[in-house]
C-alpha cells in the first residue's frame, strides 16, 4: 500500500511537471509573494478535495457527427485516429490550466495520434488530457463516450488530504491564462531524447500527417533506444553507432452487426532493435536450469528441469559476473 501511495505521488509530480513546461504568466512575475495562509487553506480545503476527486476521472458521453476511436497510456503511449465535432456531458476529467471545468461543452478532434507522437490540427475545443491519464474513446456517427483515470490525479488527492498540491490547482490561485487552441498531447513535442519536431497547427492532407508521423514516430521510439545503449558504451573503445530500428505500427478495426453491434479495436506492432553497445558491454545467456547446480551435486538427484535465459556481465577488476534474467523450471 505505502509503495503504491509513494508512485502515485510521483505520477502527480509528472503531471505537474507537464504543466510547468506551460507557465502562468502571472506566476512568473509573483516571486517572492507569500502563497494562501492557512487559514485560506483550511477554508477551501473541503472544496479543494471535492475537485481533487472529481480531477481523476473522465467519463463523457457525446453527441455529435464523426468516426473515431483512441486508446491512451500516458502521453507517451497514446493513440487515435479518426475527426468528430461534438457535444459533451460527464465528468470532465483533470482541470489543468483551468480553475474550473463543467460537466458539459464542446469538444472535437481531428487527425492521427501514434505512439505519443500529436498528427491532429489544433482545436478550441480539445478534449485536454492529463499527461499521465489512461483512457480508451470511441466515436461512431452521432454518438460517442470515453472514460479514462489519471493515475497522478490520485496522487494529487492523496497529497491534498496532508495540505499538499503538487499538481498547483488548488484554489484560490491566479487566474490562468488558457490557450487559444489545445490538441491531443499535454506535453507537446517532449523533451530531451523523446522530443520530436514541431507540427504544424493544422495538417494539409493526410498525406502531410502521415509524413510526419513517418519521421517522427521512428525517432519517438529508436532515440530513447540508442541513447540507452550509447551509456553502456565502453569509454575505452569507439562507440559502435547503431542501425535504424525497424518498426512497423498498425491499426485494425472490425465492426460487427448482427444481433447486436459489435466494435473491436486491435493495435498490432512489431519492432526491430540492435543495441550493439549493449550487446558488447553484456552477453546473453541460454542453459538449462541444472546448469546452476553444485558440481559435486549427483545429476540424479537434480530434479529441477526448466531453462534460464539472461545478461551476464563480467567484472574483470574484482574477477566477478552478475546475472540478471528469468528461470523458467516444470
Amino acid at each position: 500500500m505505502k509503495k503504491a501511495i509513494a508512485i502515485l505521488l510521483a505520477l502527480a509530480a509528472l503531471g505537474a511537471s507537464g504543466q510547468a513546461e506551460h507557465p502562468n504568466p502571472e506566476d512568473s512575475g509573483s516571486e517572492g509573494t507569500a502563497g494562501p495562509s492557512w487559514g485560506t487553506r483550511l477554508l477551501w480545503y473541503a472544496p479543494n478535495r471535492i475537485l481533487d476527486l472529481l480531477d481523476m476521472f473522465r467519463l463523457r458521453l457525446r453527441v455529435g457527427p464523426g468516426l473515431a476511436a483512441n486508446v491512451r497510456m500516458t502521453d507517451y503511449g497514446a493513440f487515435y485516429i479518426g475527426h468528430y465535432d461534438s457535444v459533451y456531458a460527464g465528468l470532465p476529467g483533470p482541470r489543468g490550466a483551468h480553475r474550473l471545468r463543467l460537466p458539459a461543452g464542446m469538444e472535437s478532434l481531428h487527425g492521427v495520434v501514434m505512439a505519443g507522437v500529436d498528427a491532429t490540427d489544433e482545436t478550441r475545443h480539445g478534449p485536454e488530457y492529463g499527461p499521465a491519464e489512461v483512457a480508451a474513446g470511441v466515436q461512431l456517427l452521432l454518438a460517442g463516450a470515453e472514460a479514462g483515470v489519471d493515475p497522478s490525479e490520485i496522487g494529487d488527492f492523496i497529497a491534498g488530504l496532508f495540505l499538499f498540491d503538487p499538481r498547483g490547482d488548488d484554489v484560490p490561485r491566479p487566474r490562468p491564462e488558457l490557450p487559444e487552441t489545445t490538441s491531443a498531447i499535454s506535453l507537446g513535442e517532449g523533451t530531451g531524447v523523446f522530443a520530436v519536431e514541431p507540427k504544424p497547427d493544422r495538417f494539409d492532407s493526410m498525406g502531410a500527417r502521415m509524413d510526419y508521423l513517418h519521421l517522427n514516430v521512428q525517432r519517438r521510439i529508436s532515440e530513447p533506444l540508442r541513447a540507452t545503449d550509447a551509456y553502456f558504451a565502453d569509454d575505452s573503445e569507439v562507440p559502435i553507432v547503431p542501425p535504424q530500428t525497424q518498426i512497423r505500427l498498425g491499426l485494425y478495426g472490425t465492426v460487427r452487426k448482427y444481433r447486436k453491434f459489435e466494435f473491436e479495436l486491435m493495435p498490432n506492432m512489431e519492432m526491430d532493435v540492435e543495441l550493439p553497445n549493449l550487446k558488447r558491454r553484456l552477453r546473453v545467456f541460454v542453459e538449462t536450469a541444472r546448469a546452476n547446480d553444485l558440481p559435486e551435486r549427483a545429476v540424479t538427484d537434480q530434479d529441477e528441469s526448466g531453462v534460464n535465459v539472461g545478461a551476464r556481465k563480467w567484472f574483470e577488476r574484482i574477477n566477478l559476473s552478475a546475472d540478471v534474467g528469468v528461470k523458467a523450471t516444470w
